[in-house]
């Protein structure tokens, strides 16, 4: 799509009473976005995926602000849950990173770091192998297959995080209070992929714990932040 007027010039998440919108620019004049729709809701009539997304532009006047005058350049998809990561990443003759080795939605945008990342390892391991013995068994590849496994737990934590109703509320608030946005904008850094103490990470997990927090909150009738709106009474 072509970026509008007055979009965000990064990633932006835009909640309302039936779900919530993503918009990610791709360029000066293009954009991404997409709707994510709780199964349960009540929502209208619709007969293809394009007409739920432009159904859904009109219960959310924010997405629709961001979306004005933006024209459709490719078909528009309906998608559930594709998340998947193969068990197997290493044999005799092969090696898998990036997507190959899995995938967690909603962060396709990320396996473009986790692809460069792994595959410098797996570059590494390999080029070791045969200068040591002239080929390249599966147990060579041990590190790029610890540090694929390393990304996929925390991806999958983050993926499951983001479909959580109260540390969706958290991120959605945006409270300076939190630290949220400077968190989730340094989530992806490389700094503190191999340092379990590194700052970066005690602070995705003090958002965790809030989350946790805001649940309890909820329950309780005193949450930290308001709950989402399509989350209400549940």
């Amino acid at each position: 799509m072509p970026q509008a007027a007055g979009t965000p010039p990064h990633l932006a998440l835009v909640s309302f009473r039936l779900g919530w919108f993503w918009f990610l620019p791709l360029g000066p004049d293009r954009f991404t976005a997409g709707v994510v729709v709780e199964e349960d809701a009540p929502a209208a009539a619709v007969g293809s995926p394009g007409a739920l997304f432009f159904w859904a532009l009109e219960q959310c006047p924010e997405a629709s602000r961001l979306a004005a005058d933006a024209e459709p350049l490719l078909p528009f998809l309906s998608l559930s849950g594709f998340s998947y990561r193969v068990t197997k990443l290493a044999g005799e003759g092969f090696g898998l990173v990036g997507d190959a080795a899995g995938f967690f939605d909603p962060f396709p945008f990320a396996g473009i770091s986790v692809a460069l990342e792994t595959g410098a390892i797996a570059a590494e391991d390999v080029a070791e192998a045969l200068a040591r013995r002239g080929r390249v068994e599966a147990h060579d590849l041990a590190p790029t297959v610890a540090t694929t496994r390393h990304f996929q737990r925390t991806l999958s934590g983050l993926a499951r995080a983001l479909y959580h109703q109260d540390f969706l509320a958290l991120l959605l608030a945006n409270s300076p209070r939190w630290g949220t946005s400077e968190t989730m904008s340094q989530f992806f850094t490389r700094r503190w992929w191999d340092n379990p103490w590194s700052w970066q990470l005690w602070r995705w997990n003090k958002l965790r714990l809030l989350a946790w927090a805001q649940g309890l909150g909820r329950t309780l009738g005193v949450p930290l932040v308001p709950p989402l709106p399509w989350a209400q009474g549940r």
